[in-house]
């Protein structure tokens, strides 16, 4: 009998053990990352660029992950202007070309503008607006959000209007290739915005 029992407790503390095994892995911010990114434009592209990011990321938070993704996006859209910078110093650059780039600048920095914004929305909200008794709180909460998704989208449109500039050529290549990353990150952070909305406000 007592065999028995010592065999079943042992099993108790087994499944007990497992659980909360698995419950932890859940609750990592690894898998955290992996399962919010599923939902993304490009999931991959958005789990490589956050990974670095799980020590940052204390709590399974998704504010804290929108602010994060927005930070990536930010350091793309400084090393794409100066790549088009870069781009608009190419020796023997055409007319029109020359046109594009600076157009493409001015676009670049409209887009800029509008992370930056972003940022500024993303970073005034304190709690989850859904968590919160206060219905002015959850109001509020609500519009930065709606505005962060406003400009996001903003950021995109600026980006693609530069692009758009561009006859199509080697010139226009090399411009696509300068802001794939700012793309994909950007189109990332909107869709995890976006998951924020829906969920939390």
């Amino acid at each position: 009998m007592a065999r028995g029992t010592l065999i079943l407790l042992s099993l108790s503390i087994f499944c007990y053990l497992s659980v909360a095994s698995t419950d932890l892995n859940e609750h990592k911010p690894s898998n955290f990352i992996e399962t919010s990114c599923k939902n993304t434009t490009y999931p991959k592209r958005c789990e490589e660029t956050l990974a670095s990011y799980t020590t940052s990321i204390k709590k399974i938070n998704p504010l804290e992950l929108v602010q994060t993704a927005l930070l990536v996006s930010l350091d793309d859209a400084k090393s794409t202007m100066k790549d088009i910078y870069k781009l608009g110093r190419t020796q023997g650059l055409e007319k029109k070309e020359y046109a594009a780039i600076k157009i493409c600048i001015d676009q670049m920095y409209d887009s800029l503008d509008s992370l930056k914004k972003s940022q500024n929305e993303i970073n005034q909200i304190g709690e989850y607006g859904r968590s919160s008794s206060n219905n002015k709180i959850k109001e509020e909460s609500y519009s930065h959000v709606s505005n962060v998704q406003t400009w996001m989208s903003t950021v995109l449109t600026d980006v693609y209007t530069c692009i758009d500039g561009f006859a199509a050529g080697k010139m226009k290549n090399s411009v696509q290739a300068c802001t794939v990353d700012y793309i994909q990150d950007s189109s990332n952070a909107l869709a995890l915005v976006n998951e924020l909305a829906s969920n939390y406000y």
